[in-house]
């Protein structure tokens, strides 16, 4: 007697969920028929397969997927739950219920679980394809799995491929397999990105599918909880070009669909890109100067642009990565050079300048060899004027004002404070000598006798008639004001409503801003403690110097001062 058979005896037996042949009523909903499962009833029907089958946990699976899918007869409006958190309909099973199915998992070696879900799925696509769309008991059971044990959809990747290419034409089926899915992947970034990427995206251009997809990869960067670790091993430079190119592309998708999936492709790029980019960087530069080219659609120029000045911001192993594909590249890289120089003024304080200038040297001299070959390559003339023009503007050094009038002023104070230290008071120091002698302290004296007498007369006046003025103010303005206030209360209100989808966006995209926040950050620090160092570097070696001329030239003018003043008292004071 087969398993399925046993449990059909054992639900006609017990009667306990409904009409005669076991199912509950058509009528309730998914929550009431979830509710209604009872540990109980799994334990009977497990321990009566057990004993029939004590060494095949493969048919203990099927028939509790079996016995719980018969179970679950109920009206789905959308099979995908749009608007439900990520673990319902699990969330839904009692505590028990849910425990009794982890531990039976667990009981189960990886590959009987993996042979498990491929039944899952096949039972999924046969009663669908013959017109029952009663398969949440399955979709449940695989959800369970996809939560205890994500790592069973990641090995069984490519099986699940299999049966999507093999129904992705006929939508309600193939929407079924990719949400059964992506329940492994909700509780790892790795594992989710990996089975979107490898499952998912293939369709996304598919009008059927494209709802779907990006609305699943929202979900998973929005509820993965280690979004900020790394994950380039699974999500790399090969899926973030994928990405950047349907992203850029003429994709067919609606525009609110289009906006949403270009807001997703910033945060994938912050993944791609990693934890430390100045070591990463250089992997993708390549791809960006190859994309790079006149034909390109504006708003994919201005992204890559963008992204190779940050490569070369961030990584200055970039410069050699383009040295090496310049000449190769030449139409790129003139649109690249001209990006610079257009915006040179524009360009990060970190951006390295010094590193560029040796760049631009070795281009000019490839374009020199270029033209000595009479070579007519395009892009080649625009890149010897862009070239020139960049070095002229780096070499030529503004004169740092603002650096010399903050040097002039701390050598001001120091020196200020010098003269107080060593004569003790103001009056006998130079500075305060200075002052009276000029006029300055007695023009600012007088001055400051003015401030505080009118200041007192004001205060007087103010004392005297703001009361009488505030209370005929009172009296005429405070039903207008009263008004004021609840047409804001009125206004705030609407607001607040209208910029419901503004909050939920900013609440979505804060934790990448106050990631960007920290990163430059630790560069100003850094930048900071670089030039500190160098301080500090110079002020030793000054004082080092200073203290070596005392040495030298000290006893020699001592000498010298003691001579001419003994040659005063005998020739002078006599």
């Amino acid at each position: 007697m087969s398993g399925k058979e046993n449990i059909s005896k054992k639900k006609k037996k017990g009667g306990g969920h409904g009409a005669g042949d076991g199912r509950i009523s058509p009528s309730k909903s998914l929550e009431e028929c979830i509710k209604e499962i009872k540990v109980n009833d799994l334990v009977t029907i497990l321990g009566e397969v057990k004993a029939k089958f004590p060494d095949n946990p493969s048919i203990w699976l099927k028939d509790l997927a079996s016995f719980i899918n018969q179970l679950i007869v109920a009206d789905i409006p959308d099979p995908l739950f749009p608007g439900k958190q990520t673990n319902y309909p699990m969330c839904l099973l009692p505590k028990d219920v849910f425990k009794h199915i982890s531990t039976l998992f667990n009981e189960c070696t990886k590959p009987t679980l993996q042979l498990f879900q491929d039944h899952c799925f096949q039972e999924i696509i046969s009663h669908m394809s013959r017109g029952n769309s009663s398969v949440a008991g399955y979709r449940l059971i695989l959800q369970c799995l996809g939560h205890t044990h994500p790592e069973v959809t990641i090995n069984n990747l490519q099986r699940i491929i299999v049966f999507r290419e093999s129904h992705q034409n006929r939508p309600p089926i193939c929407l079924s397999l990719l949400w059964c899915a992506l329940q492994a992947g909700y509780r790892n970034l790795n594992h989710g990105l990996k089975i979107w990427m490898e499952l998912v995206f293939p369709v996304m251009g598919m009008k059927s599918y494209s709802k779907y997809a990006i609305e699943s990869l929202d979900t998973l960067l929005r509820e993965s909880k280690d979004l900020k670790k790394k994950s380039e091993e699974v999500f790399g430079v090969r899926e973030f070009f994928l990405i950047l190119d349907f992203a850029f592309a003429s994709s067919g998708l609606q525009g609110n669909l289009q906006s949403l999936f270009r807001e997703l492709y910033g945060q994938l790029k912050i993944l791609a890109f990693g934890v430390n980019p100045s070591q990463n960087l250089r992997n993708f530069f390549p791809s960006f100067l190859l994309r790079l080219n006149p034909q390109a659609s504006e708003n994919l120029k201005q992204e890559l642009l963008s992204n190779l000045e940050y490569c070369l911001t961030n990584d200055i192993h970039c410069f050699n990565v383009w040295r090496q594909l310049y000449t190769k590249n030449l139409l790129q890289s003139s649109i690249l050079l001209q990006h610079l120089l257009i915006n040179i003024n524009k360009l990060p304080s970190r951006f390295p300048t010094k590193v560029c200038k040796n760049t631009l040297i070795a281009f000019k001299i490839a374009n020199e060899e270029i033209s000595a070959a009479n070579k007519h390559e395009t892009g080649a003339s625009d890149c010897r004027e862009y070239c020139q023009e960049l070095l002229s503007t780096m070499s030529s050094r503004r004169f740092p004002w603002s650096k010399m009038l903050s040097f002039l002023f701390l050598i001001s104070t120091c020196l200020i404070a010098y003269d107080f230290h060593l004569h003790g008071s103001y009056e006998k120091t130079v500075t305060g000598r200075y002052l009276k002698e000029s006029g300055i302290q007695a023009t600012a004296e007088k001055g400051w006798s003015q401030v505080i007498f009118y200041s007192q007369k004001s205060e007087k006046y103010l004392r005297q008639n703001v009361p009488v003025y505030y209370n005929v103010v009172k009296k005429y303005c405070d039903p207008y004001f009263q008004f004021c206030v609840d047409q804001l209360k009125l206004a705030y209100d609407f607001l607040w409503d209208v910029s419901a989808d503004l909050r939920t966006w900013v609440n979505k995209n804060s934790p990448f801003v106050i990631e960007k926040a920290k990163s430059v950050s630790k560069s100003c620090i850094s930048y900071a403690e670089n030039i500190l160092s160098v301080l500090y570097k110079y002020t030793m070696q000054l004082l080092t110097f200073a203290h070596k001329l005392l040495q030298d030239y000290l006893p020699i003018i001592v000498n010298n001062a003691n001579a001419v003043w003994m040659w005063l008292l005998e020739n002078v004071f006599v």
